[in-house]
Parts: C-alpha cells; sequence; structure tokens
C-alpha cells in the first residue's frame, strides 16, 4: 500500500545508550531494523495513503502470526478492518463505502454492517490492497532495498535518535540509534510512509461475530 506520512506521536523505543547501528552499513541498519520489528512481534502504524483511488488516514496494529486491526477515516468516513485467518472483514459507513467503491448504492448497500470476504478476492474493489495488510508483507517489504540504499545524517524524529536511509528511487526509513534500532518512521519508498510505536505491545486481533459474507449481500443487490 501506498502511504503518505502522519505526524503522531509515537513511545520510547528504548534507552538512551546508542545501539552501534549509526556506525553500520545501509545492509546491515536494514536488517538490524527488520530483525528488531520481527523479534517484537507486534507494533503499531500511523499511516496515511492511497486506497481504491482515495486518501484514507488510519492506525493500524500488527501481530506476527494473527493478523492486523485498525480504523481508517476520510472526510466523513470511517472503516473499521480485521484481517486475521486469511478473512478480512470491514465495518464503514456509508460515506466511506461510497467513496472507496463510486457507488451510491454500495455505500448504502455496506453501511454500518460487518462484511467479510477472502484475503485473496480479487473482486474487492477498492480495498484489496487492505486485506494484503499484514506483519508478514510488512516486514518483508522493509527489507527490499530499492535502487541503492545510502545512509544519510543522523538526527531526531519525534523525540527518538535515529539514522536515515534513502533509496535511490525514492523514500527514506528513519531507524532508532538507541535502544532496539527499530523502524521509528518512514517516507514513501517501499513500506510508503508513516510513523511506527508500540513494539511489543499485546494488540487484541478479533474479528467480529456474525459478519455478513461481502458475496451474499452482492447476490441480494442483483
Amino acid at each position: 500500500m501506498a502511504v503518505l506520512g502522519v505526524a503522531l506521536a509515537l513511545a520510547a523505543c528504548g534507552g538512551s545508550g546508542g545501539n552501534g547501528v549509526a556506525s553500520k552499513s545501509p545492509d546491515q541498519i536494514l536488517n538490524a531494523a527488520s530483525n528488531a520489528m520481527i523479534g517484537a512481534k507486534s507494533f503499531r502504524a500511523s499511516v496515511s495513503g492511497k486506497i481504491g483511488g482515495s486518501t484514507l488516514d488510519g492506525q493500524l496494529d500488527l501481530v506476527a502470526n494473527k493478523g492486523a486491526s485498525g480504523t481508517f477515516t476520510a472526510g466523513h468516513g470511517v472503516l473499521d478492518l480485521v484481517v486475521t485467518g486469511g478473512t478480512i472483514y470491514m465495518r464503514g459507513n456509508t460515506a466511506i463505502w461510497t467513496l472507496l467503491t463510486h457507488s451510491t448504492a454500495a455505500g448504502q448497500l455496506l453501511g454500518g454492517k460487518w462484511v467479510k470476504a477472502s484475503t485473496s478476492d480479487t473482486s474487492l474493489s477498492g480495498v484489496s490492497d487492505l486485506a494484503q495488510l499484514n506483519f508478514t508483507n510488512f516486514t518483508h517489504a522493509l527489507r527490499q532495498n530499492e535502487g541503492t540504499v545510502t545512509k544519510g545524517s543522523s538526527s531526531t524524529v519525534n523525540g527518538q535518535k535515529v539514522i536515515a536511509l534513502h533509496s535511490s528511487k525514492g523514500g527514506t526509513i528513519y531507524v532508532a540509534t538507541t535502544g532496539k534500532p527499530y523502524l521509528v518512521s518512514s517516507v514513501g519508498g517501499t513500506i510508503g510512509s508513516g510513523t511506527f510505536s508500540d513494539y511489543g505491545h499485546s494488540f487484541s486481533i478479533k474479528p467480529p461475530s456474525h459478519a455478513i459474507n461481502i458475496a451474499q449481500l452482492q447476490q441480494r443487490d442483483d
């Protein structure tokens, strides 16, 4: 998912002592950040990006081997989301569904209901990218080098000391240089843009009960 940055406060990523990544090569820093993220087993991403041609702001909790959950907004539209066990669950108001599907009829049909579909369903117009939001896909994307990666300068992002890594194809990530070398923020590139926090937190990823299969609603509307 292509995402644009959102400035939100981050939880502290660790102690005050340097963790040594600032002196490493760009590839070593990428590996350290990826390994730290995998080791944490969970994190929170605060992002803004394009989904189905529309810009959504959101906060998403991702947990290894469990899934993801969060809420996205766009104007007056709100979309709650849970992705787990190969199924995507969504509940949006009429405004968000109308925006995502470009259909007033679809907005009225889906508004306010928990609906579900397989994450591999190619008919999920406007939200297919959301179905691919999970811990594994994100950590894989972080490991992918786009073009030549070079090390930038040290700075402070949202109170956390970081080192920047720049891609020759666009995109910059900022990795913590104190505490564990967690990804703190990103702008463009493979993983898009956002801020990342709450590593290792115990998030609840719970699918809603009585969600309606979206295919059933579509058949009912035909």
